[in-house]
């Protein structure tokens, strides 16, 4: 399966989880700072999904994260990360997750 195409499978199992879980679910979400790869809400809750997919050991950065938060901020929006495959967050970059905010979730 070519790399962009499993990317998109994986942000759909990622919707759909949310959609089970009781959210109403917009997967692939332009903005002005990027795309949102899942847009979820759920009453007064609004999520940002970025979905970071890996066949061989992706590093995640802290400048990705940043990224995703700028993007979360843009639609006013919880910031979430979510991790499939062989991806993996540096030491650098889950501290500053932690300190702006970010979720950090691996996808089971």
């Amino acid at each position: 399966m070519p790399k962009c195409r499993k990317g998109k499978v994986v942000e759909n199992k990622v919707g759909k989880n949310y959609e089970r879980a009781g959210y109403k679910v917009r997967v692939r979400k332009r903005t002005k700072k990027g795309e949102i790869d899942v847009l979820a809400r759920h009453k007064n809750e609004k999520i940002a999904v970025e979905v970071k997919h890996g066949n061989k050991k992706r590093q995640i950065t802290s400048k990705d994260v940043e990224k995703i938060a700028k993007k979360a901020k843009a639609v006013k929006a919880k910031p979430v990360l979510v991790l499939s495959g062989k991806a993996e967050v540096t030491s650098k970059a889950r501290k500053t997750a932690k300190d702006i905010g970010v979720r950090i979730k691996r996808l089971k």
